[in-house]
């Protein structure tokens, strides 16, 4: 709400008008216009997520109170509303694989999710982004060739390291330019092409 007293109370104690959350949350907001969802909601698509979406409107906890969507052992379930086989986000054919939801509850994360409660196991948002989430193959994307290692580094010590130094770290303009050496250096695809005639 634009009229809200940066006090400690709910915010509709304070607050008669609309809703504007980048009054107290200014650079999220910021992350949230710049993504997918934000973008979407710029060009006016009724479908595309807000804050109360995934925040719901009165009832905004913690990430860490167990109860609301963005709870780790809920964030699954909140992004199936849009994002499981079916739903309008694999429906548009953009960049969702139908069968992601399936896919990630099958992996070491969501069975260690679901099964184990491990909470600090990785969600969607843990790879994906919460606010400024973007498609893989967007260069900025947390998930874009050039960045997943770091996003799996976060978590994982040393995994972006040995990616990196592997045949799959080459950047991805190297490997669409014509190719990687087993030592995972970018070649030219004239000096490929050379070798190999």
């Amino acid at each position: 709400h634009g009229d809200v007293d940066a006090v400690f109370v709910a915010h509709c104690e304070t607050s008669t008008g609309a809703v504007d959350c980048s009054v107290c949350h200014a650079e999220v907001v910021d992350r949230y216009t710049s993504g997918t969802h934000g973008l979407l909601a710029a060009r006016g698509d009724v479908a595309a997520p807000g804050c109360v979406d995934c925040h719901t409107s009165h009832a905004i906890r913690s990430k860490s109170d167990p109860e609301p969507p963005t709870f780790p052992t809920n964030v699954t379930a909140l992004c199936s509303e849009c994002h499981a086989e079916g739903r309008i986000a694999t429906l548009r054919g953009g960049d969702t694989p139908s069968e992601a939801v399936a896919l990630y509850l099958e992996s070491i994360h969501g069975t260690g999710l679901t099964r184990g409660g491990l909470i600090v196991s990785a969600t969607c948002a843990s790879c994906h982004g919460s606010h400024g989430n973007l498609p893989a193959g967007d260069p900025a994307s947390s998930v874009s060739h050039d960045r997943i290692a770091g996003t799996c580094g976060a978590c994982h010590y040393g995994v972006e390291e040995q990616f990196n130094r592997s045949v799959h770290g080459a950047p991805a303009a190297a490997i669409m330019a014509g190719g990687v050496l087993a030592d995972g250096r970018a070649e030219a695809n004239s000096a490929r092409q050379r070798a190999t005639c």
